[in-house]
């Protein structure tokens, strides 16, 4: 009994794409977009024959896989995909009883893995578009959001292909067909970059507006309402849940009042959406009539298709980086007041996808004489990494005002509660104490745990740096931590940074630390805030997180004030 591998219709598809064990230019493209999209080392373009699975598009194969194109059923974890009809998804290959027996896993390094439907225009299943990973790996619904809309992509340039090889005889057909292909892998190669709503209606606009001439391109959500064409013609899409044309003003009775601004043809098509009608439309005008091709019609159904996928990734990035900014807004809390000194704190989060991170500052009013400072970095740059950061700064919080302790104590009690509540990763910190004597004069006390040392600027113009610092946070048991103290005269300024502020490309950290003095002398003597505002701006575009916490020390003590 045969069984989906091998159903003669597939098999007939397979054959019309002319491709075999070789690599396609296209399809190249395609596994590049997964690779850089999904961040997985291997990506391939699947087709599943009765006896092989070859790779017309692959990157990231181990030799001789990457050469041969193609490898037995034995190591395929495509021909599941071909056989269920449906995408496969596995974090961890070697527990997975489907495929645990797989050859791919010891021999291709296969452990996760995301393979996702290509179909023909029957529907028939002829491989997979899929991203794999030698480490186990937990694949996030925005991943395989993605890869479902490359896998679409990739599909209807399978179909195109099939398109040309069956039109061969028609030369003019089959370059329409191929100009249809390329326009859809530009399409989806400028889809797959946007993160955002703009970024994508940006790149489809304009390769409308280039490729058929549109005087207008927009979308057009179902809550519009008015006599306008954008709204007549694409109510009318939606309704239908088709493309809907109208070539010519002239000839459509009662059409021309609506056409006010000099509009002389429409279409609009609906972008599909996930489990409900559409609710957008997809609208282009022409100042003069025009009728469109039927590869145009298709062109249009295609891109409307990619660019609702990717209005919805859009979305789902938007809201990731809405909880994101909220949450880092949460915990950065605003500077208490304190009569003794004047402070101002500033955080700008890297370039990544959460805008957050694990890098924060904290000032702590203990008594009318003395401020808890902090600086402190979780490691990681993301959700998970501000999620730390929010935990262990709960508890050093909740810790400084319990007791008044040395801040060696501090850390060492923060390292232990943290421990046994499971609070897990490193974090570099400095705790210091900064007490005002009612005399005049100013004493700091800390203690730092591998964090990147302060500097303090002194009314002479000159700077030094702290000491390093003890091992970090979470790295050692019972480490030993210790106590500094110093005298800081008034007039003196002292920043306290995260490493961010210091680290740039070809510069190593001690270099660092030179340009960051020598930027602080030059923002000074300004009052703290204008000097943080000066560190954050002669940085540029920061690879990392950066918190900056800087003091001032009047010239004149305040008085303390009295209860």
């Amino acid at each position: 009994m045969s069984g989906p591998l091998d159903e003669p219709q597939r098999l007939t598809a397979l054959a019309r794409t002319g491709l075999d064990a070789a690599a396609d230019v296209m399809f190249d493209q395609f596994a590049t977009m997964v690779r850089a999209a999904v961040r997985v080392p291997v990506a391939l373009v699947s087709l599943v024959e009765p006896g092989r699975q070859i790779f017309p598009g692959a990157l990231g194969l181990a030799e001789p896989w990457q050469q041969t194109r193609q490898t037995p059923l034995s190591h395929s974890f495509c021909q599941h995909v071909v056989t269920d009809a449906r995408p496969l998804v596995i974090s961890d290959a070697r527990t997975d009883s489907r495929v645990k027996d797989n050859l791919a896993i010891d021999e291709l390094g296969v452990i996760a893995y995301a393979g996702m439907p290509l179909t023909d225009t029957d529907g028939n299943v002829l491989g997979s578009l899929c991203a794999i990973d030698t480490q186990p790996r937990q694949w996030a619904a925005a991943e395989l959001e993605l890869l479902t809309a490359l896998a679409a992509a990739c599909s209807e340039s399978l179909r195109l292909r099939i398109e040309t090889v069956h039109a061969r005889r028609d030369e003019r057909a089959a370059r329409a067909a191929a100009e249809r292909g390329r326009l859809l892998l530009r399409a989806s190669t400028m889809l797959s970059a946007a993160v955002t709503t703009d970024d994508a209606v940006t790149a489809v606009t304009s390769l409308l507006t280039e490729v058929t001439g549109a005087s207008r391109v927009s979308l057009v959500p179902i809550a519009g309402t008015g006599p306008e064409p954008a709204t007549v013609i694409a109510h009318h899409a939606l309704k239908t849940g088709e493309l809907v044309e109208l070539p010519a003003v002239s000839g459509s009775p009662g059409r021309a009042d609506v056409f006010a601004a000099g509009w002389q043809a429409a279409a609009a098509v609906p972008l599909p959406e996930t489990g409900g009608r559409s609710r957008t439309a997809l609208l282009l005008t022409w100042n003069r009539p025009r009728t469109l091709s039927d590869d145009e019609r298709a062109l249009l159904t295609a891109l409307a298709g990619d660019l609702g996928h990717a209005l919805r990734r859009a979305a789902i990035l938007d809201d990731r980086r809405t909880a994101a900014a909220t949450l880092q807004l949460a915990l950065l809390t605003e500077l208490p007041k304190y009569d003794h000194v004047q402070m101002a704190a500033r955080y700008r989060p890297a370039q990544h996808a959460d805008h957050v991170g694990g890098d924060w500052y904290d000032a702590i009013v203990v008594d009318r004489n003395r401020v808890a400072l902090v600086i402190g970095d979780a490691t990681g740059h993301n959700i998970q990494a501000a999620a730390a950061m929010s935990q262990l700064r709960g508890m050093l919080r909740t810790l400084l005002v319990d007791r008044q302790e040395q801040p060696s104590a501090v850390l060492r009690r923060l390292e232990l509660t943290s421990r046994t509540l499971g609070t897990s990763g490193l974090a570099s910190l400095i705790v210091a104490y900064l007490d005002t004597h009612p005399g005049g004069g100013h004493r700091l006390t800390w203690s730092n745990a591998g964090h990147p040392p302060p500097v303090i600027a002194y009314p002479d113009g000159t700077t030094t740096v702290l000491p390093v610092g003890d091992p970090l946070i979470g790295a050692v048991r019972h480490a030993s931590r210790r106590n500094h103290t110093m005298g800081l005269p008034a007039g003196s300024t002292m920043l306290l940074y995260t490493d961010g502020l210091i680290e740039t490309r070809g510069q190593s950290i001690d270099d660092g630390i030179a340009d960051l003095r020598n930027r602080l002398i030059d923002a000074l003597p300004g009052p703290p805030d204008v000097v943080a505002d000066a560190l954050m701006t002669a940085g540029g575009t920061y690879r990392d997180d950066v918190a900056v916490l800087a003091v001032g020390l009047p010239a004149q003590v305040a008085t303390a004030p009295s209860h």
